[in-house]
């Protein structure tokens, strides 16, 4: 770990459940987050911050301003962006150590099904067919 992975995660390691051995393994590990709206935002923000080692964010959709009261990862300076572009800007700004894939596609079924097993997804979000977030 180097010098400023040990200064920005210093309060996790501080944490008899993380420890340093435990922060490591963040580092190393994979998510796929599945949406950058409702659900999807924050989650990626955490991870994120939390150093997650490599994010990988899937999005078709863009920022419209009637997102923006509901998810977090996005602005008003972000409005007709694509999500992901606009959550990784965010995500960055959170924790410039990141590491972010953004793919702008559909994310579910298609991508889900393709690709998951690659990853090692820490939390997988559904939100129930005809409801938008």
């Amino acid at each position: 770990m180097t010098d400023d992975e040990l200064l920005r995660y210093s309060r996790h390691i501080l944490l008899p459940e993380v420890g340093i051995q435990g922060q490591e393994r963040l580092l190393s590990s994979r998510a796929l987050v599945i949406g950058a709206g409702g659900l999807g935002s924050p989650v990626a923000l955490y991870l994120a911050g939390g150093g997650v080692g490599h994010i990988t964010l899937v999005d078709h959709d863009t920022v419209d301003v009637t997102n923006l009261q509901r998810q977090i990862a996005h602005g008003q300076d972000s409005v007709g962006q694509p999500k992901v572009a606009s959550a990784r800007q965010r995500m960055l700004q959170m924790n410039p150590l990141a590491r972010i894939e953004c793919l702008q596609e559909l994310g579910w079924p298609d991508f889900g099904v393709r690709h998951a097993a690659a990853r090692e997804p820490l939390l997988r979000l559904r939100v129930p067919t005809g409801h938008h977030l």
